[in-house]
């Protein structure tokens, strides 16, 4: 089963994100900023199979989140969401020679499962 790491600022968001991973089978964390998030990252001995956060946070963003976990977990994927058209968040979605995902937001649950199994498949 794939864990996935939850990371956003608004509660609302973060609850239905997760609610709706784990009825979709995901083994779901969560953390309501990237220092908390860091923090599980760092102190995990399980698994991690996927971050999915959100770019603008108060402290420590998403972009900046994504390129501590990976520096710590070469092997993570992740998923940027944002209420920003891509074109205006283009500088976070490239860490060294990775690309990551984009999920713009509002999202639906259909296109967020799809992205999330297309990445973990990827």
């Amino acid at each position: 089963m794939a864990a996935i790491l939850v990371t956003d600022d608004d509660p609302d968001t973060r609850v239905v994100v997760a609610e709706v991973l784990k009825r979709n089978g995901y083994d779901v964390l969560a953390a309501e900023g990237g220092a908390e998030a860091l923090h599980i990252i760092q102190n995990r001995h399980q698994p991690l199979s996927l971050l999915l956060t959100d770019l603008i946070m108060p402290g420590l963003n998403g972009g900046d989140l994504a390129q501590r976990a990976v520096a710590l977990r070469p092997t993570l994927k992740i998923i940027i969401m944002s209420g920003h058209h891509r074109e205006n968040v283009e500088g976070y979605l490239t860490i060294g020679k990775t690309r990551l995902a984009f999920l713009e937001k509002p999202f639906s649950i259909p296109s967020l499962i799809d992205q999330v199994r297309g990445v973990l498949d990827s």
